[in-house]
């Protein structure tokens, strides 16, 4: 990862541009070292930087979620937003990145604030299969991806 992480930040510097946005998946990575990296960004002369937060995590994958939701009642229909099936492992460290976001100073950006609320996370986005918003356990489809991107301007925090 160092040599790969020392390869872009060059890249970065070669092609200078006007707004970085970090992501990954925080759960499994030392999130807390994402200020090194963004001590370098500022230090290579960067200060529009973005860090996108968790979105939801679910077990196994969403669809397998909506599957056994589906199962236990057929006579309901697939949910448009449910908490079952939801690891609990990115709420808290959505409010954790917030947080230090603010504290480095950089825009914060909460997918897991506008796919969830206290009734759970969105599911679909209509009645057919292409409208789920993810394809496995945390990864977006191309709807839910449109979803997050025509709404994340509402969880937008900027130092």
């Amino acid at each position: 990862c160092n040599e790969i992480n020392a390869h872009v930040l060059q890249l970065i510097k070669t092609v200078r541009p006007r707004k970085i946005v970090l992501a990954a998946n925080w759960t499994r990575y030392d999130w807390r070292k994402i200020g090194g990296t963004i001590e370098q960004l500022r230090s290579a002369g960067f200060n529009d930087i973005d860090l996108v937060g968790p979105g939801p995590q679910w077990e196994s994958s969403l669809p397998v979620q909506l599957y056994r939701k589906f199962k236990s009642d057929p006579s309901q229909p697939v949910p448009q937003r449910m908490a079952a099936g939801l690891r609990d492992n990115f709420v808290l460290l959505d409010t954790q990145l917030a947080a230090y976001a603010a504290e480095l100073k950089v825009n914060y950006l909460s997918p897991a604030r506008i796919f969830c609320d206290k009734d759970g996370c969105v599911t679909r986005l209509g009645e057919t299969g292409d409208t789920i918003t993810f394809w496995d356990c945390c990864h977006l489809t191309d709807a839910g991806s449109r979803f997050l991107i025509t709404n994340i301007e509402r969880t937008t925090r900027q130092p």
